[in-house]
């Protein structure tokens, strides 16, 4: 085996010797999309082939990956064919003299091994995740598959293919017939420009007519401040190059988002109102949490124990309401967010599911947000659970207005407690004047929702006109079941709703 050092100046590869070809397919088997992501300073190990044989078989072995060719250009794919021809040719009538086969094997191997370093994948007006497995993804448990998650050229954040394993998330979201996903690399890896992370999720937003909900509520938590902001893309998702319409790739809630030390007693928990397992914990009012990072599994009894008495003393702090001793247990920076955001986009499920809180450096914060589809109106004004009608003002219920974008909403459980207290109220309407104008610019003509309407416009018509998804017809029990008859009339209505929010809100805190 011998080693050589080389180095390349520029994205056009030079080509002095035979062994820089051969090495360039070896360093790039790990494809990130182009060969500017090969070092410029590398020591590089080639083969050296000591027999015909040994060279036929690896020029063979080398047309034996499997390379998906519809997600490559017409040009590079031609091209590849061409040199694949050449390989079987010369396999099947191979140079009778010993020396002479070495030598056409390893020129042709160079060639190949070049082409396959300059492989050229198409690029959409999104980013697209292609996945190929060839075995059923259920829930329960992850299975082998193989990843491509490409970017858009105007981007160029980079690319990342790789190994993967997958199973579909979520909890009423799984039993969809659009799947979301969770999938998990071997070791931490960054995606489109994202901080590196071995989980990363692929939510559906199948529930959600606008596609938007899920960004636009973390978006408007990296503005707002105080809290994670999950960083996420929009994308297409293929599975087996079947369109599966448009999800939102995303850093999880406990992989990356949040830079926590468990083993100094960080930990994540999560609001949930159905306990069922070992799981489960209660505060005073019979609300419930489980452990999410670690997961109560991971900590002996004496750590569960401890976090479970650090919850109900943060518990009685906020029933008191003593500014001095809040202060010392929680964030409150991060409470006023969470409160603001989970108010103005008024989430149906904050205090049933997926409302997080974490501990780090023994204080405990609010946020991430997460899940946010059944919110700004996206609301089933017929579901048998009153919380429903509360929602919506419907029924006798509420503010009895019949508009979802009325009334408050997220006072409840701990906001109830801590928006009575005057130096946590003002805090939340000094936070909501000062972001007067980034709420303004959400439903805005030509403002943020717009901007994604453009940018994702493309994506958002094949999830309906080329996945097949319905945007005429409620997909749960839980969203709206009058959903608007095309995609514009669903985004004009969510402009609509935040407009009418945020009114009500600036009215409620006396904000001009």
């Amino acid at each position: 085996m011998t080693v050589i050092k080389i180095m390349l100046t520029s994205k056009r590869i030079l080509l002095p010797t035979l062994l820089i070809l051969i090495f360039l397919f070896c360093a790039c088997t790990d494809l990130k999309g182009d060969t500017s992501y090969i070092p410029s300073d590398t020591e590089v190990s080639l083969p050296e082939f000591s027999s015909a044989s040994e060279a036929k078989r690896a020029l063979v072995a080398l047309t034996d990956g499997d390379v998906k060719k519809s997600l490559y250009t017409d040009e590079w794919v031609q091209e590849y064919r061409a040199l694949v021809s050449e390989v079987n040719s010369l396999v099947s009538s191979p140079p009778k003299d010993e020396n002479e086969c070495i030598s056409a094997c390893a020129s042709l191997y160079a060639r190949l091994s070049a082409h396959l370093s300059k492989a050229e994948l198409v690029r959409r007006d999104v980013p697209a995740v292609y996945i190929y497995t060839d075995k059923p993804i259920g829930r329960e448990e992850y299975v082998d598959a193989k990843v491509y998650i490409i970017d858009t050229a105007a981007s160029n954040r980079g690319d990342t293919v790789s190994d993967i394993t997958i199973r579909v998330r979520g909890n009423s979201t799984a039993s969809a017939e659009k799947k979301p996903y969770n999938i998990k690399f071997t070791e931490k890896t960054s995606v489109l420009g994202m901080p590196q992370g071995r989980k990363w999720c692929l939510i559906a937003n199948h529930y959600d007519k606008t596609l938007i909900r899920n960004k636009l509520a973390s978006d408007f938590a990296a503005i707002c401040g105080g809290v994670p902001a999950l960083q996420n893309e929009l994308c297409d998702v293929y599975l087996n190059d079947k369109l599966c319409g448009s999800y939102l790739l995303t850093q999880p809630v406990s992989d990356g988002s949040i830079d926590l030390d468990t083993k100094k007693g960080d930990f994540i928990v999560e609001r949930i109102i159905v306990l069922e397992g070992e799981n489960d914990f209660y505060l005073c009012g019979d609300a419930g949490y489980v452990f999410d990072t670690p997961e109560r599994q991971e900590l002996s009894r004496g750590e569960q124990k401890e976090i479970i008495d650090f919850m109900k003393r943060v518990d009685d702090a906020i029933r008191r309401g003593n500014e001095d001793e809040l202060k010392k247990l929680i964030d409150v920076d991060s409470f006023v967010s969470a409160y603001l955001i989970h108010e103005l986009l008024k989430d149906c499920d904050m205090t049933t599911g997926s409302t997080y809180f974490y501990r780090k450096d023994g204080i405990l914060y609010a946020g991430p947000i997460w899940d946010m589809d059944l919110s700004m109106g996206n609301v089933s004004r017929y579901y048998f659970q009153d919380k429903y009608h509360i929602y919506n003002n419907a029924d006798g219920f509420g503010d009895k207005t019949g508009d979802s974008a009325s009334g408050i909403w997220a006072q409840q459980e701990w906001f109830s407690s801590l928006m009575k207290k005057d130096f946590f109220y003002n805090a939340v309407k000094e936070k909501y004047s000062s972001l007067t104008d980034e709420i303004k610019n959400l439903y805005l003509s030509g403002g943020y929702i717009d901007t994604l309407c453009d940018t994702y416009g493309a994506s958002f018509s094949r999830n309906y006109n080329e996945a097949g998804w319905r945007i005429d017809i409620p997909y749960s029990d839980f969203e709206d079941e009058t959903p608007r008859p095309t995609f514009e009339e669903n985004i004009a209505e969510l402009k609509s709703w935040l407009s009418r929010r945020d009114a009500y809100l600036r009215d409620y805190f006396g904000i001009k």
